[in-house]
């Protein structure tokens, strides 16, 4: 919530492009240290005590946030600001770090679809509340205010903490794991957390699998713009508005997914629900060469329910298949892979769009072609 309200305050300072980079560099930075902090978290003794600590924490660093901005607009305040609010977005991944592996001591494995399912729904209809809010707040009170706002939220969760502390300090307590206080040492856990992650032939496809679909992902809403950029006739109302109302479609779609894919679709095997995702994708690229976007979209909403679907097993099969002592460093591992990878690929996607549109829909409907290909012929798939 506070990102938006951190570019609107920045888009407003004498040197707006500088300022807007430097929130963006806050926010991005702390994701490529999870690898680190996921070794940290995993050599964390008392998890539940930083749990605590970080809410208190990065509640004081907003504070100082919202001081800085009622102090200052001038572009050394940005910079304060914006280093503020990287070191505490790395105590929240680390903290997250920390907790991921409780969830293994809490629920029971054949109920480990439907625990993420209703996690995915709920923080995924927060976020989308919390959105709305941070637009409505950005209009109605000042930044410096909203950033106390933010840090009151911090300081709930470390009472919220406190509250359940005894039952979290139990799970802790069944989680062992190693120092890791040397360069060798780190190194070591990385590359054996990573090996009992792949050890597994369907778990290095359903990477590569996984990388693909999100690969195409990326570059969905920004495609949609540039088409409605194109064709004027396919926007509803404006340009912002028709956006707005594709990423709105998206979200719902993939709670919806989220839903089935620990109910009604709990049984459906994961080519068929690869095979279909890949399919969707292929199928919108095809209708945006048509002109039929918004078609397209409705086409590209069943493909990501039905992604949605994977993705919660694929997150479930991790879960129930790395020991807890090394959850922090794959996951960090994970976060990291699946932020570079498919974001070199879309990026390629990109350039090639700016050329010219067509030849995205030609490299994209190849790529997902390559794909389905690949998912019917592997033999070594789950369920």
């Amino acid at each position: 919530m506070y990102y938006l309200a951190l570019l609107s305050y920045a888009s407003k300072l004498d040197n707006p492009s500088l300022a807007v980079m430097i929130v963006t560099f806050s926010e991005t930075i702390p994701n490529f240290s999870q690898i680190i902090l996921g070794v940290f978290a995993d050599s964390t003794r008392y998890r539940t005590k930083k749990f605590f600590q970080s809410g208190i924490v990065r509640g004081f660093l907003y504070i100082c946030i919202g001081l800085t901005i009622f102090y200052t607009n001038s572009i050394y305040g940005i910079l304060l600001i914006g280093v503020l609010n990287s070191i505490s977005d790395l105590f929240g991944k680390y903290v997250t770090l920390c907790v991921e592996p409780f969830i293994k001591f809490i629920v029971p494995e054949s109920k480990m679809e439907r625990a993420l399912s209703v996690n995915f729904i709920v923080t995924s209809s927060i976020s989308m509340f919390a959105y709305f809010l941070g637009a409505t707040l950005i209009s109605i009170t000042s930044i410096y205010q909203l950033a106390f706002i933010n840090a009151g939220t911090f300081f709930v969760v470390a009472i919220g903490v406190q509250f359940i502390r005894p039952k979290l300090e139990k799970i802790e307590q069944q989680i062992t794991g190693d120092k890791h206080d040397n360069l060798n040492k780190i190194f070591i856990h990385i590359k054996e957390s990573l090996k009992d992650l792949l050890k597994m032939p369907e778990m290095r496809g359903l990477f590569f699998i996984a990388t693909g679909l999100n690969s195409v992902a990326i570059t969905i809403v920004p495609i949609c713009a540039i088409f409605l950029a194109y064709y004027p006739s396919s926007r509803i109302v404006n340009i912002s508005y028709s956006i707005a109302f594709v990423q709105g479609l998206i979200m719902i779609s993939g709670i919806i997914g989220s839903w089935l894919g620990a109910t009604v679709l709990k049984n459906l095997s994961t080519r068929v629900i690869l095979l279909t995702s890949f399919s969707g994708n292929l199928l919108f690229v095809l209708l945006l060469f048509l002109q039929q976007l918004w078609l397209g979209v409705f086409t590209l909403l069943f493909s990501i329910l039905i992604t949605s679907v994977f993705n919660l097993r694929f997150s479930s099969d991790i879960i129930r298949s790395v020991p807890a002592e090394k959850m922090g460093t794959i996951y960090g591992c994970m976060d990291t892979f699946f932020l570079l990878v498919p974001s070199v690929i879309s990026m390629i996607f990109m350039g090639i769009s700016s050329i010219n549109l067509n030849l995205y829909i030609v490299t994209v409907a190849c790529f997902c072609a390559g794909f389905i290909l690949f998912v019917s012929r592997i033999k070594v798939l789950y369920k």
